[in-house]
């Protein structure tokens, strides 16, 4: 399907764990939000992200953290100022060391059939280490490239080829990476998911799954599941 708000209503309805964009407020008399701007929540660990500076239309650029007492300005993360896409959080245990880290999807681009998300992710303060850290996290399409082939009407992985299953009068071109890239938890592992898209038609979800290595977020391994459609 074509429009971005079924999609996204997908990912809310998949990721119950999340917290929900939308933070709190309405916006200014002159339609813009203020410094400070509470972008959303996360109950438990308490986890809050806030605009740095003030928003109207133009991208969210900058965004605070405060969690457990902590407090860190991250100036290159970005999100789109829309309050319908604003950041979600996430806690799970993504590195194996029975803590939790929080994931931040940032949504960085969206249009009709298009929605795209960056990836964050935190370790939040212990009893070992004060400060919020980011953890790394490799870039995913060009991983995804390397290890999938990509043909008019299949996609090939591990030496196993996947016939894509496409409506009526979809033109004969190669598939490609589509216009979607989502993030999600799968057994204590972050996942990000890329549909396949060949011209208009989407079908099946390409799944990057990473392992952690000194610290960071790199590519494991691909797996194509046909039955997630977006």
């Amino acid at each position: 399907m074509r429009p971005v708000a079924r999609s996204l209503l997908a990912l809310a309805l998949a990721l119950p764990a999340l917290a929900v964009a939308g933070g709190s407020g309405d916006p200014r008399p002159d339609g813009t939000f203020p410094a400070g701007q509470v972008l959303t929540r996360l109950a438990q660990p308490a986890v809050t992200l806030e605009a740095v500076n003030a928003f109207k239309w133009n991208d969210i650029v900058g965004i605070r953290v405060r969690a457990g007492g902590a407090v860190r300005v991250f100036p290159a993360w970005r999100s789109i100022s829309n309050p319908t896409f604003w950041p979600t959080l996430q806690a799970a245990d993504l590195t194996g060391d029975g803590k939790p880290e929080v994931l931040a999807q940032l949504m960085v681009g969206e249009g009709t059939g298009y929605a795209v998300f960056d990836a964050r992710v935190l370790a939040l303060p212990d009893a070992t280490t004060a400060g919020l850290r980011e953890l790394k996290v490799a870039e995913p399409l060009n991983a995804i490239r390397a290890r999938v082939t990509f043909a008019p009407g299949a996609v090939t992985l591990g030496g196993v080829r996947h016939t894509l299953d496409l409506p009526e009068g979809v033109p004969t071109v190669s598939a490609r990476i589509g216009d979607q890239l989502h993030w999600s938890v799968r057994s204590g592992r972050l996942v990000a998911e890329a549909v396949v898209q060949q011209e208009w038609a989407f079908s099946g979800t390409l799944l990057l799954i990473y392992r952690v290595q000194d610290g960071a977020f790199v590519p494991d391994r691909v797996e194509y599941d046909a039955s997630i459609q977006d």
